[in-house]
């Protein structure tokens, strides 16, 4: 991979010439030699404006990986060199995706015409020619003069020395027909116009004019085409024509691409419709590929690309595995969708559950909140008639937090930067900002141990551990079971004696009578007012937990504060268990109504 790279640097070195110039150069040596009838397979050096050793580097990459990769790994220097198309290229994901949906559907391309009506460099065309097959005929159309002589020599590099290409695929008449696959990734539509007669659908129903019978359509449309409805009576010129693809049975799928999934247009939504020819298609699937992505670790994983295609390709075209994952890929019939609502799978693809799993739902929802409720054997009024305050009568020092983990009796464990859409409802409990705060209760999260294999340095946390989230109005506390993960921005700190108390033998030798450092001591005086108005900061105000400063106390009034702020965290814990509880039953009773799985009344 190195040496390639180097190759690729020095074979598109422009030295003060454009870098399309550059490119085309190179792709004009590789094309001469793939359409040559010698049997070496290397470029002939013929272009004049060509370097002698960029034509050595040339020949060599393209005697080891052939002319069709060659020409591949030059054409993805087109970011890197600036080039004044590369912004127009077709994401790799959507090419990926496009590519396993024809293996999937129509079984490869081998002996099948291909036409793509907006090719633009050929990303596409090219996604198709890799894997392998062979059409019979490659047609394109593109607008731009230099598109269609950089798509002319991307497709001879494939070998094919006779394409179609065509100045324009939208005038009167379709320009190919008979199709067995068509491509069409069209200009971007910056804005909406879903009034205007250039809206985007319109590349859809030029797709069905080109399609042969049997044949597929691939398009890729802004999610606002699918989005707009009917609005006071008026129907958009986009809405009509996505009504009329319902009706003709034109719409064989509908995919909700990534968010982000364009390198250049990273604000745009945008989706994927696969398309046949009039009636034949009886039912449409809506698939939320979104989702599936973020499920292999999109945007931020590595290698995430390959094994989302092949998953949403195989939810396509497989019926068995669409009905074992209903919330990502589902069938529909065609006048289900005419109901004025927006085309969308995110949308679609809303959960419904059947009475059954309402019926044990709210069953186990009450069961919860009547544990509870149940009678507790200390009440919170009678521990606040046990709870005495005296004033103090001796002075009391403190001690700066920093000094304590300088000294290593306090160890700090920062938190990790896990993205939320790895988090789900099983495995182990996360604390993150919104547990700190209040917003979701501890264990309404939890990351699966096979998502946190893949991130070694998250930290975790053990018994006795304070949690703390060092934001304006500080907040810690205490994680009693530990096994934990933390989440950005909260931290956590480990009284390494406490730790110790874990060990054999700890309770012979009386240690924990000499502790002077405890988790809900340690937890109430962070969190004090003394502490959590050193907040600083213009935009975001942080709390430096090194400046904090903890009281020393005496062993045993360590112990009796740490004894009281347990029972104190008890207390509000069963407080907030029961709120939790309540809420939840709510939840599900107003869920079964919303289905339509269950009716309530009071006895």
């Amino acid at each position: 991979m190195f040496r390639d790279g180097l190759r690729l640097r020095a074979i598109t070195a422009t030295d003060g010439r454009p870098s399309d110039a550059v490119l085309l150069d190179a792709l004009t040596a590789l094309a001469e030699s793939a359409v040559s009838s010698t049997a070496s397979d290397k470029p002939r050096q013929e272009t004049s404006s060509y370097t002698r050793g960029a034509h050595l580097h040339l020949t060599r990459l393209a005697a080891e990986i052939g002319v069709p990769a060659t020409a591949e790994k030059l054409l993805g220097t087109a970011q890197r060199l600036r080039t004044s198309w590369a912004s127009t290229v077709t994401p790799p994901a959507v090419c990926a995706l496009v590519a396993g949906l024809v293996q999937e559907l129509a079984d490869g391309i081998d002996d099948l015409v291909v036409a793509d009506l907006a090719a633009g460099s050929g990303a596409l065309l090219a996604a198709l020619l890799l894997g392998g097959g062979k059409p019979r005929a490659v047609q394109a159309a593109e607008s731009a003069e230099e598109l269609r002589e950089l798509l002319r020599l991307r497709l001879r590099c494939h070998r094919f020395t006779d394409p179609v290409i065509v100045p324009d695929a939208m005038g009167p008449e379709p320009p190919f027909t008979d199709a067995d696959v068509v491509l069409a990734d069209p200009p971007f539509h910056p804005s909406e116009k879903a009034e205007s007669h250039d809206h985007p659908l319109r590349w859809a129903e030029r797709i069905v004019d080109c399609l042969g019978p049997g044949g597929y359509g691939f398009a890729v449309m802004p999610e606002w085409s699918l989005y707009t409805t009917s609005r006071g009576g008026i129907t958009p010129a986009v809405v009509r024509v996505r009504d009329a693809l319902l009706r003709r049975r034109c719409l064989r799928a509908v995919i909700q691409l990534p968010r982000r999934v364009h390198p250049f247009l990273t604000g745009s939504e945008l989706a994927l419709l696969i398309l046949t020819p009039g009636g034949g298609a009886p039912t449409i699937t809506m698939c939320d590929a979104d989702r599936i992505a973020v499920r292999h670790g999109a945007p931020g994983r590595a290698g995430w690309i390959a094994a989302w295609a092949r998953e949403t390709a195989r939810l396509i075209g497989r019926a068995r595995d669409r009905a074992a994952h209903p919330e990502l890929c589902r069938d529909f019939r065609p006048d289900h969708l005419l109901d004025d609502r927006p085309l969308l799978p995110s949308l679609r693809l809303a959960p419904v559950a059947g009475a059954a799993d309402h019926l044990d739902t709210t069953a186990i929802s009450r069961q919860a909140a009547a544990v509870a409720f149940a009678p507790e054997p200390v009440s919170v009024a009678e521990w606040l008639s046990r709870l005495e305050t005296a004033p103090r009568v001796t002075p009391v020092h403190h001690e700066r937090l920093g000094n304590l983990i300088r000294s290593g009796q306090i160890r700090l464990l920062p938190g990790h930067r896990i993205p939320l859409g790895r988090l789900g409802t099983r495995g182990q409990r996360v604390y993150g900002r919104e547990e700190l705060t209040g917003e979701r209760a501890v264990g309404d999260r939890r990351i699966d141990p096979l998502v946190l294999a893949d991130y070694p340095a998250a930290s975790v946390t053990e018994p006795g551990d304070v949690v703390v989230l060092p934001e304006d109005g500080l907040r810690a506390v205490v994680d009693e079971a530990g096994g934990s993960v933390l989440l950005f921005p909260v931290q956590g700190l480990r009284i390494r004696a406490y730790g110790e108390l874990r060990g054999p033998n700890a309770q012979a030798l009386g240690r924990e009578a000499r502790l002077r450092l405890r988790p809900h001591q340690l937890a109430a005086m962070i969190s004090s007012r003394r502490n959590a108005r050193r907040a600083r900061g213009s935009l975001v105000r942080r709390v430096d937990l090194h400046s904090l400063e903890i009281p020393v106390l005496s062993p045993e009034e360590t112990a009796e504060l740490d004894h009281v702020m347990r029972d104190l965290a008890l207390h509000t814990e069963n407080l907030k268990r029961r709120l939790a509880a309540i809420e939840r039953l709510g939840t599900d009773l107003a869920a079964g109504v919303a289905d339509g799985a269950l009716t309530l009344r009071v006895r």
